[in-house]
């Protein structure tokens, strides 16, 4: 009995434990999160949209081996191997397979050709000749067979003749039949030869326009297959900047309006380009329009992969939009592809938090503008946004 009592007390004490601590907890989770919030205020535009793309050549190709082999020679450059970087012009050898193989083929191909050609000659002389014969039997049948007639020819002279102007129909015939088969044997080797030619010029990688060597993958006496990708090169005569333009802004947008560039290498340099296509629908993730822009690259001061600053000129008066800070966007409860903020509302005494599903447009420098959800006005909770969630006391720092 007294172990039971004992056992008893331990438990009622645990018990008491617990309790406490989730009174504790619940007086824990009911302190609000102190947050920092900002009032929606109201972006008024300047005239202008501002972008931000990458720049793209004009055209950029892949260059693929059309024959395997051994590479052994690459394009010298200053008496160094071509490397990336370097400017090219059309139809410049940047790389050759070894060629001994193909070029044999190419000879023995040519040799079969003029055996072939020369026996073609010698049938077509057979022929000529075969036909003359003929036609003298035939002659000399004709005059036989009227002197046969008149019975002043034999009849073994009649038979004679006739046996002749035969033979010569069969030799014209078998001279005609050589002359077809010399015919198809010459298509054929002239086919196998231009065949060697091809894949003996398929040794030599050449370039197919001028451009810049964006990408070299190939090495003296590397192996390559037919189908290895040897360089990359672009066409960097123009080049072309995309971005994406949300649906209020389209409008302002046609295709040869000019565009304005600029480049954080090239600073205090304007470029002018114009628009050269619109996509005709938006983006299924992002709901945007890609614009394209392409303009001229003199001096080749614009390179690929830099980071390019666009202004469009706006036609006529534009909306003022709410803008936030970048750091009160969250991701959307609901909407794993959608954004959302939290608005700081007074309920009852107190300050909660509310969830609300926004649409996001351009940012500029440490702002965003929200194309819809958002009144100009309301409190949107800035920092500590990420850990709140819909509906939970917060304590606003002023």
């Amino acid at each position: 009995m007294k172990i039971i009592g004992q056992q008893m007390a331990v438990n009622l004490v645990i018990a008491t434990l617990v309790l406490s601590a989730c009174q504790s907890q619940e007086k824990s989770e009911r302190v609000p999160v102190a947050v920092n919030v900002e009032v929606v205020s109201p972006y008024v535009p300047d005239g202008q949209s501002h972008y931000s793309a990458v720049i793209k050549p004009r055209v950029q190709v892949d260059l693929a081996f059309r024959t395997g082999g051994y590479v052994e020679r690459l394009l010298q450059v200053h008496g160094r191997d071509v490397q990336e970087g370097d400017f090219v012009r059309k139809g410049t050898v940047l790389a050759r397979v070894r060629m001994a193989e193909f070029a044999s083929r190419v000879n023995q191909q040519k040799a079969s050709l003029e055996e072939v050609d020369k026996t073609q000659t010698r049938a077509q002389a057979a022929l000529a000749e075969a036909r003359t014969a003929l036609e003298q039997s035939r002659l000399d049948f004709e005059r036989t067979e009227r002197l046969f007639h008149d019975q002043s020819a034999t009849k073994p002279d009649y038979e004679a003749a006739k046996s002749r102007l035969e033979i010569n129909q069969s030799r014209v015939q078998e001279a005609e039949s050589q002359l077809g088969a010399n015919q198809a044997g010459i298509a054929r080797v002239s086919a196998a030869l231009t065949e060697s030619q091809l894949s003996l010029a398929d040794c030599l990688l050449k370039a197919p326009f001028d451009g810049v060597i964006i990408r070299r993958n190939v090495e003296v006496d590397s192996l390559v297959n037919n189908g290895t990708v040897g360089f990359v090169i672009a066409d960097t005569s123009s080049v072309k900047v995309s971005f994406g333009v949300p649906d209020v802004e389209l409008s302002n947008l046609r295709i040869g309006q000019p565009v304005t560039i600029t480049t954080e290498t090239a600073l205090g340099e304007v470029f002018t380009g114009r628009v050269s296509d619109i996509a005709p629908e938006a983006d299924p993730r992002s709901r945007v329009f890609n614009v394209e822009v392409t303009l001229p690259n003199y001096g080749q001061k614009l390179r690929s992969g830099m980071v390019a600053s666009l202004t469009t000129d706006v036609q006529g008066k534009r909306q003022s939009l709410p803008a936030i800070p970048l750091i009160s966007i969250v991701r959307s409860s609901s909407n794993p592809d959608g954004y959302a903020v939290f608005i700081a509302k007074e309920s009852g005494g107190r300050t909660i938090t509310e969830e609300r599903q926004v649409k996001v447009g351009d940012a500029f420098g440490q702002m965003i503008i929200v194309l819809s959800g958002l009144n100009s006005g309301e409190k949107v909770v800035t920092n500590g946004s990420t850990r709140l969630v819909a509906g939970q006391e917060i304590r606003v720092i002023e």
